[in-house]
């Protein structure tokens, strides 16, 4: 039931909200946030619940319910999906307090149902449960403009139908219809997994439809689209672009790890000069959000990058604290962005913003330096866990990447704020006011998760143990 509660919550809160009146926005802001921090409390207790001295993998806090005969309603978690779904709800209650006076009745009951669908992507254990999950996730682009809202659903849609109707294919391929196994995740990873010349035929449009639902670049343009839609803007970023990475993990690994043998190499040089190739740009970019969308971009695709070598038990670990790292760290980024862009209603990189808001800018740089594998920040325990084991797998030019990766990366983004915090301030920026209390207690919360985790990590190792151990198994 824990599950079923965390994927229903956001969904009454949706119902309770479409249900006030549109004048009262500080009443709907303020039922937003409770039903957030309800989904906190549920978030937290499933993750220290998780039993890290399992001796085996398997799936806990499972349900199944069977609806028209068929076992579709199937849920369940590990210590992967847990902290997720952890992820998404720290990020949702923080950001659910900067959206007073910007979200409309509409923005809030989309967004709301945006969170029930990321929730279901990280538990649902059923294909077609988890792909409905995923579209539910983008709600928030059914606000946007008709352009922008077609461009988005069309996809996001066309790589989850993509992926629906290849492992629709690997199911039928060779075996005989089983009506008990109904599409069910476990089914199809350890029974009717896809024969090698089958994997090696489909597996190139899979990696492409992941490329686009992980805002991979150039695939992941969708998400510019949320930048003038204020705080929806930071969730969709941090959390729904990593919802293409989760599936990659946990999904198309295991089911394709023969073909991910073939195709790795060609996988790493490609992104590999994607990567660099936005890194060098990066160095020519002032604007503050397109440098954040470069890194956001960037981190994806040196995530990806990592998951197309032998997955270890300790590469996994990292590679899915560094997910949990960024996924706050980019909300933080944002959110920073956003306001600055909001006050200062700039169109360009502004400069002069210097003592004339002293908080955000403490949050701003702050939030940078979390980003930067600095110690004592989670980003330095996932980054070097990550660097280590590349190079012991003999990934010497992937370990170079990773370091050009980090210097080019802090180079631009300490870049970008001394553009905007180093210079004297502009006679058209006095009137601005700083942020808020409250908002400043809600970025703040997400920067000590990240303090805290990075200094007494062993918590978050231990609960991701027997998750890793299951990707390890299929290692090529």
């Amino acid at each position: 039931m824990l599950l079923s509660a965390i994927l229903l919550l956001p969904l009454i809160g949706a119902l309770v909200v479409s249900l006030i009146p549109e004048k009262d926005k500080k009443n709907l802001a303020v039922i937003n946030s409770i039903f957030a921090f309800l989904s906190l409390i549920l978030a937290s207790f499933l993750f220290l619940s998780i039993k890290a001295e399992q001796t085996s993998y398997a799936l806990q806090f499972s349900e199944h319910r069977v609806i028209f005969g068929s076992a579709f309603y199937y849920l369940g978690t590990d210590g992967i999906s847990a902290l997720f779904i952890l992820a998404a709800s720290i990020v949702s209650f923080c950001l659910s307090f900067l959206n007073e006076k910007r979200f409309t009745s509409k923005d809030h009951v989309l967004s709301l149902i945006g969170k029930a669908g990321i929730y279901g992507v990280f538990c649902a254990q059923n294909l077609i449960l988890l792909a409905i999950m995923y579209l539910l996730a983008f709600s928030p682009a059914l606000s946007l403009n008709k352009p922008a809202k077609k461009q988005v659903i069309f996809g996001v849609t066309s790589a989850i139908l993509s992926i629906l109707a290849i492992l629709f294919v690997i199911y039928n391929i060779g075996q005989q219809y089983n009506t008990a196994s109904d599409f069910n995740l476990q089914y199809l990873i350890f029974v009717s997994r896809p024969a090698h010349q089958i994997q090696i035929l489909l597996f190139p449009f899979i990696i492409l439809a992941v490329f686009i639902i992980s805002a991979i670049w150039p695939f992941g343009k969708w998400i510019v689209f949320f930048t003038d839609k204020d705080y929806s803007n930071p969730f969709i970023i941090s959390v729904t672009s990593k919802a293409g990475l989760f599936i990659l993990l946990k999904i198309i690994i295991p089911l394709f790890s023969q073909a991910i043998a073939i195709y790795s190499n060609y996988i790493i040089a490609i992104l590999s000069v994607i990567l660099l190739i936005l890194l060098v740009s990066s160095l020519l970019k002032k604007d503050i959000l397109e440098t954040f969308y470069i890194y956001s971009f960037t981190h994806s695709a040196l995530l990806v990058i990592v998951m197309m070598m032998p997955i270890s038990e300790k590469l996994a670990i990292g590679t899915v604290i560094s997910c949990f790292a960024t996924t706050l760290i980019l909300a933080l980024l944002f959110s920073c962005a956003v306001i600055i862009k909001e006050k200062t209603n700039w169109t360009e990189a502004k400069k002069g913003l210097s003592g004339l808001m002293p908080l955000l800018q403490i949050m701003l740089i702050l939030s940078a330096v979390s980003s930067l594998s600095i110690p004592g920040f989670l980003s330095f325990l996932s980054f070097f866990t990550i660097l280590e084991n590349v190079l012991r797998n003999g990934y010497f030019s992937v370990f170079m990447l990773l370091l050009i990766y980090s210097f080019l990366t802090a180079h631009s983004i300490l870049g970008c704020l001394t553009e905007l915090f180093g210079r004297d301030p502009s006679m058209e920026f006095f009137n601005i006011k700083d942020i808020t209390t409250i908002e400043t207690a809600s970025l703040m919360i997400m920067l000590l998760v990240l303090f805290i985790s990075g200094i007494l990590p062993s918590y978050l190792h231990d609960s991701l143990v027997n998750s890793a151990q299951f990707l390890s198994i299929f290692r090529w």
